[in-house]
């Protein structure tokens, strides 16, 4: 974990650090899980989702990037 706290309009914030300058964002949550320097491993929860700022229901803001360039998660990301 590279971060995790607040960020203005994002609301509570983590973020992770995966090596080689690619990095993943969740924001919006409602409880974090993870500290600065904690070690995350594949499926531990990092969090809850939560409603900040002007959401109007639970959402989570989720990114990825690569060095300073965002990434298309849906290439990255496997869904069922």
């Amino acid at each position: 974990v590279d971060y995790s706290g607040w960020l203005r309009g994002y609301g509570q914030i983590i973020i992770l650090n995966h090596g080689d300058r690619y990095f993943s964002i969740s924001a919006h949550l409602s409880r974090r899980d993870k500290e600065k320097g904690d070690r995350v491993k594949a499926g531990e929860v990092i969090g809850a989702l939560g409603q900040t700022g002007p959401l109007t229901k639970p959402s989570l803001y989720f990114e990825l990037r690569r060095g300073g360039s965002n990434l298309n998660a849906m290439k990255w990301l496997k869904v069922h």
